[in-house]
């Protein structure tokens, strides 16, 4: 059997319940957790695979001739011995 709430108002009132209707404040450090973590997680995990990337970059860049141990000057691409794709030699 369902109460109407004015039944259950009334009930309430007659046994001296306290009833307050108003919302809890909020927490504003928790709120601003709530959106700024989120964010802050992004940009680390950006900032973490740029620092990656940059130093697969640099041993990449480590192998890379010289300057100076390119093409000599007159000397055309043709002209330097064939090298082995395996080795590089």
């Amino acid at each position: 059997m369902t109460r109407s709430p004015r039944a259950t108002s009334n009930t309430l009132n007659n046994h001296d319940v306290g009833r307050n209707y108003k919302p809890q404040s909020s927490n504003i450090i928790g709120t601003v957790l709530i959106y700024l973590l989120p964010v802050l997680l992004l940009i680390g995990f950006f900032v973490w695979m740029n620092r990656r990337a940059q130093g697969q970059m640099g041993a990449v860049m480590k192998h890379r001739p010289q300057q100076g141990q390119g093409l000599q000057s007159g000397e055309s691409q043709d002209d330097r011995s064939p090298t082995s794709p395996a080795t590089g030699r």
